[in-house]
């Protein structure tokens, strides 16, 4: 494709030199770079770009698109206010805009994100359309799988995802938005025909500073919305209710809320161990739901995916029926797999708001104690690490804090941070070592018990001092459990 059809309608400040390169791809990151590509760079917040573009140049680089002047002769080079917003129509233009043939479903939230986003795939695909996820866990094409590094991808590799999708035959695409690619313009310019918002609490403060701000960045999915597309908006949370009384007009809402107080609603709520059941009330009846999920959390996620479903054109009956066999989700409320005498568990909660709920759920079902081991991300939002601390204590009979990814921050400065949440704890222990921390927690289990792992989820490393390792609380539970039992024996 020649740079002009890249460019076309791509806002640009200058451009310098011919317009009609043969371009091949797109690249973001210098070492990326293939013979052929359109490099795009931009000023981030830790770091400049443009320092890379002698290297993007050398590797092969056939257009630039910059923020600031840069020398490279013979190339041309186009300069824009926003590399980023740029790289969203580029890609989208590069790729034939493959959303277009697409239903788009966009979920954003603080938590729920994942677990709707993967519901909402297995509803559509139980349906028979062909359908393409794009989360946190996992990145998903037909049968092909692939790994995610981010809830939301950059826009290059995102419409990369979305053009194999509709290659390969895919008729909608389920996909988490987060708050970050929101306020970054990752998923400019894509059309979403449902949008979904599960709701807001206290996280990602270290990048927007407040949490109107916050909130600001996730309505920017609802602002976009075009006259006719859906909305669904969780009622039973004070920041959805906002959003819901500045729809754009012509927006389709459907509220829904556990508590009843929406339009679809959950009522005759039972949750026990094995899954949870409700009545789905909605205006066109009211259907009986069995779902192996746990949690009152979980029925607002399956509300939620439920109405998206509908939203799309599924048959009510039907979704209520397919909820019945809702795969799990890696790493939420995942039962570490093994026949002993208490149970272990492992969640990505990470919010104090997700932690309360997850306790909360898991308390009438320990037939002893329930024990946690949290601890709070480095280099992120420090605000709420006293607020996870109490959460922990509050809602667990002990609680053992530990490392979760302290990447360039000292691991014993992230958990000082905690213990201010609860100065006069008694049922708080404090193991810096993730792995010893595992440990402690399980042989510190009695039968009837219930032991928490949360924060991690599906994660499979730790990042401590910048460095990288293989980790999965999930296998080192599963190593322990195995000296465990052997001691036991």
């Amino acid at each position: 494709m020649k740079l002009a059809e890249v460019m076309e309608g791509v806002a640009w400040e200058a451009w310098d030199g011919p317009r009609e390169a043969d371009i091949r791809g797109l690249a973001y990151r210098a070492d990326g770079v293939e013979e052929g590509d359109a490099f795009c760079t931009w000023r981030g917040t830790a770091s400049d770009g443009h320092v890379h573009v002698p290297l993007a140049v050398a590797r092969g680089a056939r257009a630039l698109v910059v923020e600031q002047e840069v020398s490279a002769p013979g190339l041309p080079v186009v300069r824009v206010a926003s590399g980023r917003r740029a790289l969203a129509g580029m890609a989208a233009n590069l790729h034939r805009h493959p959303a277009r043939s697409l239903a788009m479903a966009g979920v954003t939230g603080t938590n729920g994100k994942t677990s709707t986003v993967f519901l909402l795939h297995h509803l559509l695909e139980a349906a028979g359309l062909r359908c393409g996820l794009i989360g946190t866990i996992r990145h998903q094409s037909g049968s092909r799988i692939l790994p995610s590094s981010r809830t939301t991808p950059e826009s290059a590799d995102l419409h990369l995802l979305l053009a194999e999708m509709r290659d390969d035959g895919c008729r909608a695409a389920a996909m988490e938005v987060s708050s970050h690619a929101l306020d970054q313009g990752r998923v400019d310019g894509i059309a979403y025909q449902v949008a979904v918002f599960t709701n807001l609490t206290q996280d990602h403060l270290d990048y927007h500073g407040t949490l109107e701000a916050y909130y600001a960045a996730k309505a920017r999915l609802f602002e976009g919305l075009a006259p006719g597309a859906h909305a669904v908006v969780n009622l039973g949370d004070s920041w959805g209710r906002r959003l819901a009384g500045q729809l754009p007009a012509g927006v389709r809402l459907h509220g829904y809320a556990v508590d009843g107080a929406a339009p679809s609603s959950a009522r005759s709520l039972r949750l026990e161990a094995s899954g949870t059941s409700f009545q789905w009330e909605r205006p066109d009846g009211t259907y009986s739901v069995r779902t192996p999920w746990i949690g009152a959390f979980n029925a607002a996620n399956a509300l939620a995916a439920a109405e998206a479903a509908c939203a799309l054109g599924l048959n009510a009956e039907d979704v209520a029926r397919c909820l019945a066999s809702a795969p799990p989700v890696p790493g939420r409320m995942e039962k570490v797999p093994w026949d002993g005498p208490f149970t272990v568990l492992v969640d990505y909660a990470h919010t104090d708001d997700a932690l309360s709920h997850v306790l909360a759920t898991l308390r009438p079902l320990a037939r002893g104690r329930l024990l946690v081991l949290a601890g709070c991300g480095g280099d992120r939002d420090k605000a709420k690490r006293p607020l996870m601390a109490r959460a922990a204590s509050e809602g667990a009979d002990a609680c053992i804090f530990t490392s979760d990814n302290p990447r360039s921050e000292d691991p014993l400065a992230i958990l000082r941070d905690m213990q201010a949440g609860v100065p006069d704890a008694a049922n708080v222990r404090i193991i810096p070592d993730r792995s010893e921390a595992i440990a402690a927690a399980i042989h510190a289990a009695r039968p009837g018990d219930v032991v928490l792992l949360a924060g991690k989820g599906h994660e499979t490393n730790q990042e401590v001092r910048g460095v990288r390792s293989p980790f999965s609380d999930r296998e080192e539970a599963l190593r322990v459990l195995a000296q465990w039992r052997g001691s036991a024996a």
